[in-house]
């Protein structure tokens, strides 16, 4: 049997009785009345889908099959047929994804076969466990084989070694056969209910690897999220970015895509390669699931687990991150399997060492993804442990150290490649105290301004009413919240608040939000890896209503219907995305719609020929020209100055046809953004009227961006110039 909580559920969770449910219910439907009133268009789109419901599936194919336009062009032709139905497309991205998957798997069941942990697990930790583990050693392997300048085969190296660790499973069985998996049946459901909330979960889940499998139109992750990983593989090693500062971060999650880049031959390889990765990103929040619905189980019952893993996988934030290749999902999922193993370790004296290895290297998979888990979850962490174990200091200590091992296993190798590249082991952040490679103080200063608490219009960066309009924004406003989770998690304080472990995780909640809104441009993405815990908090408060039989209708009906109108939103990309799902891969690179390629990207793409590139200026997302092209960050020394400043018309020509740069793309409408009050900034040098004096000297010449039928590229948007070589 596995070991029983020493929180068991049974002696430390309230039960609502009499007056305090109505109480509950009046919060539950209180919260809603004012969320569903903070978004007029998001209450637009619902009501008029439910009221007309029977033109919504029509609506929704539609969406998933048919073409919409982005106003970039003159002249759109209206309604053409561009939605070639090939959804057998995303065969191969899902294999890959699958391989990619298995091979994870199998890496982190032998480490958990060695580290002898099984035996304190049911059958559904060792699947979460093994899954999360294993995802962290497949990146520190595409990291090392990288970096060694392998990178071409990086994924390659992965499955050999996935393959090498199966006849050691089989050599070595599990010595937990005895186990089985009839954990505390408090609150259990019938069998019909389980298999429908079986059901459920798969169908939500392969809309996420359904969803994912589209190329992505979100700016971070064809900026940097995917265009690093893809620079990466073209060029055969993982080396120093000096054109983008975010490739010099930590990118475990993003690195699964470099490693599916190397099962697909041919032009086009790179790209497919890319959009398996952001299938591999979707798989790791499908596992958080898993997770959540585990340790729900565990702890608090079945009917917790199964309300607890629907919120959350339903929860359109959640959706949105993890289908569009952004990784606040995958941050989240170490964020949460980190606090799952630190309990499993606080509770197992005999095991607590082996089970601070897992803390430690999962924690580490955190850190390998973002600087901010340094802040956010490895100094907590270690207080945490500290505080758990205060009554035997000298072994809390050792825990401590073995868990930083860990950590240093996992993702270190992230911030020693930093330190040998710039100098500077969390590049570029600390560069006054730490320097940095090709950083100066200018750079730096816009860096900080850019990602400092933003000040209001009395030039205050903290006051209370920032606080109260950032928790009102992220806890009613946005429009991808979830209706569930925050009176959900008012009423689960109340139902758990005798339990240590809920008190701890709303102090670590609440942590984390000051952390971000005194430290960060509280941009409210990156409290997305807090809904795990969130969902796990507000389930417990659910349940606690469902569990009563005057309610249970009325609040089943509530969830049912919240989870359904958050399912009308995903489907849907809302408020905005690209839900072209079926559409083939071959219409989608071309986009002749221009919903996620830009007409200039999609205009590089038939001139550009082979010895030929492009320069963007402006313009940081490269992601989709199938060339490799010169480009820079707003935040990076711009290529254009770099390459004609200080020359003359001859020589900048000779420059630029030395490197074989052909045409010149300048997006005004970007350089606009950048450089208006509040946003990040960027180089004064591109400005019309150089360009002008660079096509009068006769470096450039401009030229018409033509796409289609009487289809041109505004000026004001954008410009194109070809490069008059000799």
């Amino acid at each position: 049997m596995t070991t029983p909580s020493k929180n068991a559920p049974a002696g430390a969770l309230r039960e609502l009785r009499g007056w305090w449910v109505w109480v509950g219910i009046v919060i539950l439907l209180a919260y809603s009345v004012r969320f569903y009133g903070a978004d007029f268009e998001r209450n637009r789109f619902l009501a008029k889908n439910l009221l007309l419901f029977d033109s919504f599936l029509p609506e929704l194919w539609s969406l998933w099959t048919g073409d919409l336009g982005t106003g970039e062009i003159e002249n759109q032709p209206a309604g053409p047929d561009v939605g070639e139905f090939a959804p057998w497309d995303r065969f191969p991205i899902l294999a890959v994804a699958v391989l990619q998957s298995l091979s994870a798997f199998l890496l982190g069941w032998t480490a958990l076969r060695f580290a002898k942990l099984e035996q304190f697990m049911d059958r559904c930790e060792r699947w979460f466990f093994a899954g999360a583990i294993g995802w962290q050693i497949s990146s520190v392997v595409y990291l090392l084989v990288g970096l060694s300048g392998a990178a071409k085969w990086a994924g390659w190296v992965n499955v050999v070694m996935a393959a090498a660790a199966t006849p050691i499973l089989l050599r070595y069985p599990s010595d937990s056969t005895g186990q089985t998996d009839e954990l505390d049946q408090h609150a259990s459901v019938s069998p019909v209910v389980r298999r429908s909330l079986t059901s459920i979960c798969l169908v939500m889940g392969a809309f996420y690897l359904l969803f994912a499998a589209v190329p992505s139109a979100e700016f971070d992750v064809r900026e940097y999220h995917l265009q690093i990983p893809r620079e990466w593989f073209q060029q055969g090693s993982i080396e120093f970015v000096p054109h983008n500062v975010y490739g010099n971060m930590p990118m475990g999650a993003e690195l699964h895509a470099m490693g599916a880049m190397a099962f697909f031959p041919g032009e086009w390889g790179w790209w497919n390669g890319a959009v398996a990765g952001k299938v591999s990103i979707a798989c790791l929040t499908l596992l958080t699931g898993l997770g959540v619905f585990c340790y729900a189980r565990r702890y608090y019952g079945e009917q917790v687990a199964w309300i607890a893993a629907v919120i959350l996988l339903s929860t359109p934030w959640l959706f949105a991150v993890s289908t569009k290749g952004l990784v606040e999902g995958v941050f989240g999922l170490y964020i949460f399997a980190t606090l799952y193993a630190l309990r499993r370790a606080h509770e197992c004296d005999v095991s607590s060492r082996r089970w601070m290895l897992v803390v430690g290297f999962l924690l580490g998979g955190a850190t390998s993804i973002k600087y901010t888990a340094v802040v956010f979850l490895l100094l907590p962490v270690t207080a945490w442990i500290l505080f758990l174990w205060r009554k035997k200091i000298r072994y809390a200590m050792v825990l401590t150290a073995i868990g930083l091992l860990a950590v240093t296993l996992s993702s270190g190798l992230w911030y020693a490649k930093n330190l040998a590249f710039s100098g500077n082991p969390v590049y570029p952040l600390l560069a006054r105290q730490l320097g940095g490679r090709s950083w100066t103080e200018e750079q730096n200063e816009r860096w900080q301004a850019a990602h400092s608490p933003q000040p209001n219009s009395l030039g205050q960066q903290y006051s209370t009413g920032q606080l109260f309009t950032s928790v009102r924004d992220v806890t009613i406003v946005r429009p991808l919240l979830s209706p569930l989770l925050i009176p959900g998690m008012i009423l689960g304080a109340f139902v758990g608040w005798s339990c240590s472990t809920v008190r701890q995780w709303f102090a670590y909640i609440a942590i984390v939000f000051f952390l971000w809104w005194l430290a960060t441009h509280r941009l409210d993405r990156f409290l997305v890896p807090l809904i795990p815990l969130i969902a796990v908090l507000a389930a417990l408060g659910l349940q606690a209503l469902v569990a009563q039989q005057r309610t249970q209708g009325l609040v089943v009906v509530l969830i049912v219907l919240a989870c359904f109108m958050q399912w009308m939103l995903n489907l849907t990309r809302f408020p905005y995305g690209d839900p072209r799902v079926f559409v083939s891969y071959q219409t989608l690179q071309i986009d002749p719609t221009y919903l996620r390629l830009h007409p200039a990207h999609a205009w590089l793409n038939t001139r550009l020929r082979d010895g030929e590139t492009a320069m963007l200026v402006g313009d940081a997302q490269p992601f989709d020209v199938n060339s490799s092209v010169y480009y820079n960050t707003c935040f990076d020394d711009t290529w254009l100055e770099h390459l004609v400043e200080g020359k003359s018309a001859d020589e900048a020509v000779a420059e630029l046809q030395r490197r074989r740069i052909r045409y010149v793309f300048v997006h005004w409408s970007e350089l606009k953004r950048y450089r208006s009050a509040g946003n990040y900034g960027y180089s004064d040098y591109p400005t019309p009227e150089r360009f002008d004096q660079l096509v009068n000297d006769g470096v450039l010449s401009r030229t018409a961006v033509v796409t289609g039928q009487l289809t041109t590229l505004r000026p004001s948007s954008g410009e194109m110039y070809v490069v008059n070589w000799k």
